[in-house]
C-alpha cells in the first residue's frame, strides 16, 4: 500500500498538461499514505486563462504558416520590378515590435 502511494506522489510531478495549470491535492495523497487509505486521484484545474490559451493554441495551429498568395504577389512584384519598400513603414513596424517585446518582459 504504501508503495502505491509513493507512486502516486511520485507521478503527481508529471500530471502537468501541456499549456495547462494542473494542480494535485499533495496533502490528500500524504493523509491517505498515514490513514491507509485508498490512493487519490489526481486533479486537474484549469484556469479561464489557460483554458484560453489551449483554444487560441489550436486555432493559430489550424492557420497556414504562410500566406501563399501574398507569397505569389510579392514574387511577381519582384520580378516585374514593381515592388517597393517603405523605410518608414519598415521602421514603424520595428519599433512597435520592439515595444510589444519590452512590455512581455
Amino acid at each position: 500500500m504504501t508503495r502505491e502511494i509513493d507512486a502516486l506522489v511520485a507521478g503527481l510531478g508529471k500530471s502537468h498538461a501541456k499549456g495547462s495549470e494542473a494542480r494535485v491535492e499533495r496533502e490528500q495523497a500524504s493523509q491517505a499514505q498515514e490513514n491507509h487509505s485508498a490512493p487519490v486521484a489526481d486533479r486537474l484545474s484549469l484556469t479561464e486563462t489557460s483554458a484560453r490559451v489551449q483554444e487560441l493554441q489550436a486555432r493559430v495551429s489550424s492557420l497556414p504558416v504562410v500566406d501563399g498568395r501574398r507569397v505569389q504577389e510579392i514574387k511577381q512584384a519582384i520580378a516585374q520590378g514593381s515592388y517597393e519598400i517603405d523605410p518608414a513603414r519598415v521602421a514603424e513596424k520595428i519599433v512597435r515590435l520592439e515595444v510589444a517585446l519590452s512590455d512581455e518582459a
